[in-house]
């Protein structure tokens, strides 16, 4: 054996001529492994004027002249003006300069090493190796944060994500096969954007909340009212239910007054009810039921889906009944009653704006 079996240090053999040449060998190799320290782990291309004594440890995808024969990951002397490879072992530890960190080999690559305690080191790998971005990297199928059970009584545990200025980025970002499809967080100012993409490269602004007034916009980027809902084109909320007796619908509750309103929309109908005294104000049945409906004009179809006037029913309409002694004021004119006990019988009345008439003879209802 010539070789040391851990570090390959040259051995002296019996009767080997020149023998300084191979101790001076074995020391240059102790002077490049003890207390190993290398300038950089990241450097892409072999230096042009090295230093004696420099080191680097070798990453993949690295040229130049001697480098480009060298193993990725191993390490890189330079001494007597020529660069010399060493290959790491494990448990092997060096310096890097650049980086300011330890590393250790360890199943053919070179990982953060952890110092253990209070320790400020400016990278961090789990199981796989940080860079100059991605300062602290974890490889695993989950992550726990949990809260410290040192603390008595406390059981609370809160991840924080600060930023330098208002128009600078604090957010979580969710890939797929390393490309981005949502993003969550403090995107270029102060509110609280939601963001998805279909692609990674093109992102739609889904849900902003205002910072300021708490308000929230779906697809509208100022928010103008607590619920603010804008699209391009065709614009809807929908609420949905499996149940179709049950309809989907929401409240408009006013906390201050007692004041609830509930909007619901079963099979064929659509109604408002007012809570407070318990009565449906507007039912819009469809089917066999009939419709309302009111058109871009104000116009009101009743039984009828097109109405042509200010209000068109299909089907008889009644109006309210009254009794002689208890008519209301004339006024305004235009009014239409049923006077239930003229004198001659029931009739239909309307008003001129002073009196009541008969519509039969407009003579005045006495």
């Amino acid at each position: 054996m010539d070789l040391s079996p851990r570090l390959s240090l040259s051995y002296v053999l019996p009767q080997q001529a020149q023998k300084h040449v191979t101790v001076n060998e074995t020391f240059r190799r102790l002077d490049a492994l003890v207390q190993l320290s290398v300038l950089s782990r990241t450097a892409p291309d072999e230096p042009a004027t090295p230093a004696e004594g420099d080191a680097y440890l070798l990453p993949v995808g690295k040229s130049g002249g001697a480098w480009s024969a060298f193993a990725d990951h191993s390490i890189a002397s330079f001494r007597d003006g020529a660069w010399s490879e060493i290959a790491p072992s494990t448990g092997f530890v060096a310096y890097v300069a650049d980086e300011d960190a330890f590393y250790r080999f360890a199943s053919g690559l070179w990982g953060a090493l952890s110092m253990g305690g209070a320790t400020n080191s400016t990278m961090l790998g789990v199981n796989t190796n940080p860079d100059a971005t991605n300062r602290l990297a974890v490889k695993s199928d989950a992550s726990l944060f949990n809260h410290d059970d040192v603390t008595p009584g406390s059981g609370d545990h809160r991840l924080t994500i600060n930023k330098s200025a208002a128009d600078k980025t604090a957010s979580a970002v969710f890939q797929s096969n390393a490309s981005g499809r949502a993003e969550f967080g403090l995107t270029g100012d102060e509110n609280f954007h939601v963001k998805v993409s279909s692609d990674g490269a093109a992102w739609t602004e889904a849900v902003v909340i205002d910072a300021a007034s708490g308000y929230a916009g779906f697809g509208a980027a100022a928010p103008q009212s607590a619920l603010h809902v804008k699209q391009p084109s065709d614009a809807r909320l929908t609420i949905d239910t499996a149940t179709p007796s049950q309809g989907g619908g929401f409240d408009i509750v006013n906390s201050g007054d007692g004041a609830n309103w509930r909007v619901t929309g079963q099979a064929s109908l659509f109604k408002i009810r007012d809570h407070a005294v318990s009565l449906d104000k507007l039912i819009i049945e469809a089917g066999a039921g009939g419709n309302a409906c009111f058109d871009n004009f104000a116009n009101l179809g009743v039984g009828v889906p097109n109405p042509q006037v200010k209000l068109e029913v299909d089907g008889p309409v009644r109006v309210k009944s009254y009794g002689k002694g208890a008519l209301p004021s004339a006024n305004p004119a235009g009014q239409i009653v049923y006077v239930t006990n003229e004198a001659g019988g029931a009739t239909i009345a309307f008003s001129d704006g002073s009196n009541w008439r008969r519509v039969a003879d407009r003579a005045v209802v006495s």
